[in-house]
Parts: structure tokens; sequence; C-alpha cells
């Protein structure tokens, strides 16, 4: 992804040399924008940015396993691990770290929250009203979740419907890890946390489908020990 963007903006420039004009060329949509500046987290793992509205998103999952202030998140890879815990946690899809650089990491919903930060100075995780005002801003969740998604089958599953990454989001279907610790629904759904809580112990989240229903956004409410991705929003 970082070499595409990097090439895409050369080829910008060298057709700018020659005076071509990139509104006529149609090579950037009006409803996104990329900021040239990465935004790096405690670890030193780099994120590309965009600029989506009057919003500004990481354009991938994160990956740390550090807190903001420095210190460890738990790692929780077995069931026996996962399974009651009641503080911050993170996992790799499927305990894999292949997978892992694709989809970033898993975090149950006590990390999110934690006062020591998950996401880079600057940024926070994004609360159910900024999911909203993103959709908003593009048609509406019954259409947003097309153009959230990225296009093709290499990681969502056929049919990705109606996938157009016209917002430059480039969600990815990294599942989810359950209270009961197993994993399910990678390269089908993906689901991202809100810092909002609901009642009964659970949190929102948002989530997009490769099959039916892939052209929109939803919403659920999921236990606070599920595994969920996450997107940092900046300040």
């Amino acid at each position: 992804m970082k070499l595409y963007r990097h090439l895409s903006t050369f080829f910008i420039l060298f057709l700018s040399i020659y005076g071509y004009s990139i509104d006529s060329l149609n090579l950037i949509h009006s409803n996104v924008s990329y900021d040239t500046n990465q935004v790096v987290d405690i670890e030193g793992n780099d994120y590309e940015v965009v600029i989506i509205g009057k919003q500004v998103w990481m354009q991938e999952n994160l990956r740390t396993s550090t807190y903001r202030n420095g210190d460890t998140i738990v790692h929780a890879p077995k069931n026996t691990d996962w399974v009651g815990l009641q503080k911050g946690a993170w996992c790799m899809v499927e305990n894999s770290n292949t997978q892992c650089e694709i989809y970033g990491k898993l975090y149950n919903h006590f990390a999110v929250t934690d006062p020591r930060g998950l996401c880079p100075k600057g940024w926070r995780v994004p609360s159910e009203e900024d999911f909203t005002k993103l959709a908003l801003f593009l048609g509406g969740e019954a259409v947003a979740g097309g153009k959230l998604k990225d296009v093709g089958t290499s990681c969502w599953q056929t049919p990705n419907l109606g996938a157009s990454n016209e917002s430059g989001f480039s969600g990815l279907p990294g599942g989810q890890r359950s209270s009961n610790g197993k994993f399910g629904n990678i390269g089908n759904i993906g689901s991202w946390w809100t810092s909002t809580k609901n009642q009964n112990n659970t949190a929102w989240s948002i989530s997009l489908f490769a099959y039916t229903g892939g052209n929109a956004v939803y919403k659920y409410y999921q236990e606070l020990n599920a595994g969920l991705s996450v997107r940092c929003i900046k300040d």
C-alpha cells in the first residue's frame, strides 16, 4: 500500500510537469486526499494517513503492542489467556505474523479505553459519533460501506460487494476474536472498535461485509473482551 501511494504521487508530479491537469484526469476523488505525513506509534510502526471530509484517519489498522506512555499491553494468544480477561490485551489475527502484517492486531475494549492511551499522541480511538460523521459524509450508512472497503478479492472474499474504496479508508476484513477466544470471519467481515460504551458491559463497533449488505456500514455492540481491529482518528 505504501509503495503504491508513493508511485501514485510520483506519477501525478510527472504529469504536472508536462502540463496535464489532475482534475481533468480524475486522479484524485473530491471526497478524499492523502496527507503526505505519516503517523508513527511509540514502537516506531508507521501508518499512512487519509483525509476524508474534515476528518483525518489512519489508513491502516493499529499494530502497536505498547501503550502511549510506554507500558506494555498484555499479549493473550491462547484461549485460556483471552477468556475472562478484564484488562487491556491484544493478539494477532489467528495468532499469525503474516496475518498481522496485513490486518494489524486485534484488541479488546479494555485496551481501547485504557487511560495510558492506545493511539499515538494527538490521535484517539474514534467514537460512534466519529464513524457516524464519516458515513454521512460518504452518503449515509446504506452506501458508505462499499466506499470504505479495499477493492479486489486478495483479502476480501468474493464478491466483495460494492467495494470501491472511494474514501481511501482501505478497510480490510480482519474478522474478530470472540469473548471465548475463537477467531472468525477473516476475509468476510472487517470490524472496528469505537470508544463508545453501551450498556451491560458492551461497546459499539462498526462492521463491513463482503457479501449481502456489502454496500452498507453496520453498527453492533460487542462484549468488552471481544477482539476487534482499531483505527485511530486525529484529535
